[in-house]
């Protein structure tokens, strides 16, 4: 089973003899069986049918709406969570300064080690030479426990993440350089596919909230701001660098999306609606691949999301499983 991406602005989705059938202008993009698609990404402007929504929630199956350039708008989650215990004892942990403060430490250090084991596979594939933020991320993270408040935690992973990027720019192919990190709207190549990636990751991590009975509004690390998805922006952490970072590198260093898939214009930069569907090929192959008994990126979101769920309703230490893995 796979995930259906329809990315071709003006397309329509309906469910016609047991099929999800992509057209445009009354022409057939595509078809699928019901049966193969354990998930729907609209991307933009593209209308769905009354019939297609309703075996899309009789089967259990996630809508879920993003603009054009990736960013996250919505989400059409069947059923609705029926274990309300779960976010009740959300709610009471988040307001617990101990708790949420343990919670979000630990999801820091899972952060950094994702960026030192990154860097080390980076090494060994030979991208990354000369400076080496390795040992700089160890000492931070040794100093973990002397933080005993959330803004020098919040602190100290900025500074984790400086050092971090300055490693990943190092590894960076040409032409392609690091000039910091430019997110609204995001300035050059590098910028756009960190952007984008994490954008689809937010958008699982807020399935996987849901699907675990959690409120993806109510965080630990990140603080509460209207609108802003803070739970699942928390659980992306752990998978940010050896996750999301590791696929724009793959996709750089392997020439799978040259400088030339990139458009630039008043909304900053983005890729061409033909590299966007190559970015999503890979992007679903990477979020499906598990090898030598690691989890995908996938499985590793909701693993979080169901760990976090069991650490909030038992007020236990929340366990970071983070071995997630594609190819190297």
């Amino acid at each position: 089973m796979s995930v259906l991406y329809i990315t071709t602005q003006g397309a329509y989705l309906r469910s016609q003899a047991g099929r999800y059938v992509v057209t445009h202008q009354d022409q057939e993009i595509t078809a699928v069986p019901e049966v193969a698609v354990e998930g729907v990404v609209l991307m933009g402007n593209i209308q769905v049918s009354t019939h297609a929504t309703q075996a899309l929630l009789d089967a259990g199956i996630p809508l879920i709406y993003l603009t054009r350039n990736g960013r996250f708008r919505g989400l059409l989650q069947p059923g609705y969570p029926r274990n309300a215990a779960v976010r009740l004892a959300q709610y009471e942990a988040a307001l617990d300064t101990d708790f949420a403060l343990a919670v979000a430490r630990r999801l820091i250090d899972a952060k950094i080690q994702g960026e030192i084991d990154v860097l080390r596979k980076w090494r060994r594939n030979g991208w990354l030479v000369g400076d080496d933020p390795v040992d700089d991320l160890t000492d931070l993270r040794r100093t973990l426990d002397d933080r005993v408040v959330l803004s020098d935690l919040v602190g100290l992973e900025a500074a984790a993440a400086r050092r971090y990027f300055q490693g990943l720019g190092a590894a960076l192919p040409p032409p392609f350089v690091w000039a910091g990190r430019h997110r609204r709207p995001p300035t050059d190549p590098v910028n756009a596919l960190l952007s984008l990636t994490y954008m689809m990751v937010v958008g699982e991590a807020i399935s996987a909230c849901y699907a675990a009975a959690l409120d993806p509004l109510i965080g630990f690390l990140h603080q509460l701001d209207y609108g802003r998805p803070s739970l699942a922006l928390d659980l992306i952490e752990p998978l940010r660098a050896n996750g999301c970072d590791h696929l724009v590198m793959r996709l750089l260093q392997a020439e799978t999306l040259t400088a030339d898939d990139f458009v630039h214009g008043d909304n900053g930069c983005r890729l061409s609606e033909d590299a966007m569907r190559r970015y999503l090929t890979h992007y679903e192959s990477f979020a499906r691949s598990a090898r030598g008994g690691r989890a995908a990126l996938r499985t590793a979101v909701t693993r979080l999301a169901r760990g976090l769920a069991k650490a909030v309703r038992d007020r236990e230490p929340l366990v970071i499983d983070t071995s997630m893995e594609g190819p190297e």
